[in-house]
């Protein structure tokens, strides 16, 4: 019996050793998804990975991203702030792929007055030299001063400009890549454009209209100034 119990004893530890040798192959991760980021009423033309050419395409949220298919590829919009959307794309073959779109709306957007890369600009074209020189030395003293927007539910917003100690309440627009903010009863117009780094926006401000009121006889034909901000997150 001792020795039969023996065998027994050997027999299961050259089990257990041959078990403990033997490879473990790891288990397969899920694919990735891809995520897009958009902001609001921006439209971008998205390349399938692995030579997909997409013939279909579905969209989750159909009212907060839209997909247009474009030679293969796929333009995508976003048309409402809600976050995440999964978009499924798929091919002749029916393969698919799905990814994500993010909708991306202001938090807080600061300025960036002397960055290495984006800097704010004055462009001014008047026939008057004088006039051209005046209009142009106030405006870079205005963007050259730091401020702060934070944006709120209900389409109302806060303004912090340097020098001011009680931050201004305002209200805003966002969507379609524009941006109408006022403060302190005047409206002030942006043409938003988007960049690479999403964190960063340029806000430019066509101004002819109003200098062309006030310098009636100076030739005004353009005034645009152009400011860089960065889109700040909430702490958390």
């Amino acid at each position: 019996m001792k020795l039969v119990n023996l065998l027994l004893f050997s027999a299961f530890i050259l089990f257990v050793t041959a078990c403990s040798k033997k490879e473990v192959i790891p288990e397969p991760e899920p694919p990735k998804e891809t995520a897009i980021e958009l902001w609001l009423g921006e439209d971008s033309l998205f390349t399938p990975e692995n030579n997909l050419v997409v013939t279909q395409v579905n969209v989750a949220h159909p009212d907060a991203v839209s997909a247009v298919i474009e030679n293969g590829k796929v333009r995508l919009k976003a048309l409402q702030g809600v976050g995440a959307t999964y978009v499924t794309l798929t091919d002749a073959t029916n393969r698919s792929i799905q990814i994500v779109v993010w909708t991306l709306v202001p938090y807080q957007l600061k300025n960036l007055v002397n960055h290495a890369v984006y800097k704010p600009s004055v462009k001014v074209q008047a026939v008057d030299a004088a006039t051209r020189a005046t209009i142009t030395a106030e405006l870079e003293a205005k963007i050259a001063k730091p401020f702060r927007m934070q944006f709120r539910s209900s389409g109302m917003a806060i303004y912090w400009e340097e020098g001011v100690t009680t931050p201004l309440q305002a209200s805003y627009q966002f969507g379609d890549l524009r941006l109408e903010f006022t403060v302190n009863e005047v409206k002030h117009l942006y043409k938003v454009h988007t960049h690479k780094d999403r964190t960063i926006l340029a806000l430019e401000q066509d101004l002819t209209a109003y200098y062309q009121a006030l310098y009636p006889d100076k030739g005004i034909e353009s005034v645009v100034t152009t400011e860089y901000v960065q889109h700040q997150l909430p702490p958390g």
